[in-house]
């Protein structure tokens, strides 16, 4: 369909105040590539009108664009103003932000997110490669299904969603009548496709310690599972003499998890996935929280979760050995 060049002009300025192509061309009934085209003319041209036989090269080359993808890669929080800022330093060239955005988001394929944050103390950095090999490499050697993981979290009473609905423009509040901040500890073992126990502590003094651990550790797993490789985090009682002693003694090994990086440990998806569900009932004392907990376990955790756990780590472990190899 032949478009008028103010059609042209005004899906552009349209375009200028939503930023977005997709919805542009569902209100205008227009074609996503045609919409692409005349936004990149404009940027380049300042106009929309198509110029026979003067094709212009656009501005920014694949090496400029490479440029501003390196520029994200290094500081996925830098702003649109320092990239263009960049952009005229090293070539020259001064473009729009719109422009940039437009290139950002329908060129490059990158979009604006939550920023999360991944810590990794820089003494560590140097020895994160040998470390992930070295695990990943010990944890194949065992397999799946020779593994437990076990680990501890915590609990909170009214947990709930971070995200509401209420009228436009107003701040979004949910009224409860127990004090939220009151924490109850957890801790759960898992192997491939079983949950081996898990125990709800009542509020007391003090976090799990390398008593409380020992104890669930010798009620679930002492004298019932051997020749197991058993995945910890990088606790302090994890560590304990006692703690050790106690595991070795038991026929299993200890292998600790990379520091700062959970996701070599399964069991935090498990902890995600019924932290999720919980948050959804909100319970608000002790024993409706440990009630939700049973219920969710025995209905919503699934044996294929708790494979999947485990599935997800050996694929990072395989894709990661094979990158570096």
């Amino acid at each position: 369909m032949h478009h008028s060049i103010d059609f042209k002009l005004s899906a552009v300025k349209l375009y200028l105040k939503i930023n977005s192509i997709r919805k542009v061309a569902e209100i205008l009934d227009c074609s996503k590539s045609s919409l692409h085209r005349w936004i990149e003319r404009y940027f380049e041209t300042k106009t929309v009108e198509r110029k026979i036989n003067k094709q212009k090269n656009s501005i920014i080359t694949v090496k400029i664009q490479l440029f501003i993808k390196n520029a994200i890669q290094n500081n996925p929080a830098i702003t649109l103003s320092k990239i263009k800022k960049k952009i005229n330093k090293e070539y020259k060239i001064d473009i729009s932000i719109s422009y940039l955005f437009y290139i950002i988001k329908y060129k490059l394929n990158i979009t604006h997110k939550q920023l999360r944050f991944k810590y990794y103390p820089e003494k560590k950095l140097a020895t994160l490669r040998e470390d992930k090999i070295n695990f990943y490499k010990e944890i194949i050697k065992v397999g799946k299904k020779n593994i437990i993981s076990i680990d501890e979290t915590g609990f909170y009473l009214n947990m709930t969603k971070h995200l509401g609905r209420c009228e436009k423009g107003k701040k979004c509040y949910k009224t409860v009548h127990i004090y939220p901040f009151v924490k109850f500890n957890f801790i759960c073992a898992i192997k491939y496709g079983k949950i081996i126990g898990y125990k709800l502590y009542e509020k007391d003094k003090g976090g799990i310690d390398n008593i409380k651990f020992t104890q669930f550790y010798n009620d679930f797993i002492k004298n019932k599972y051997e020749d197991n490789l058993i995945i910890l985090d990088n606790a302090r009682f994890h560590k304990s003499k006692d703690v050790v002693d106690n595991i070795n003694k038991s026929k299993n090994k200890i292998i600790y998890s990379l520091p700062y990086n959970p996701q070599c440990n399964p069991i935090e998806n498990l902890f995600s996935q019924l932290k999720n569900h919980v948050k959804n009932k909100s319970p608000d004392n002790f024993q409706e929280l440990k009630s939700t907990i049973d219920k969710i376990i025995k209905h919503k955790i699934t044996k294929e979760h708790l494979k999947n756990y485990f599935n997800y780590l050996f694929t990072q472990a395989n894709d990661y050995i094979n990158k570096k190899s």
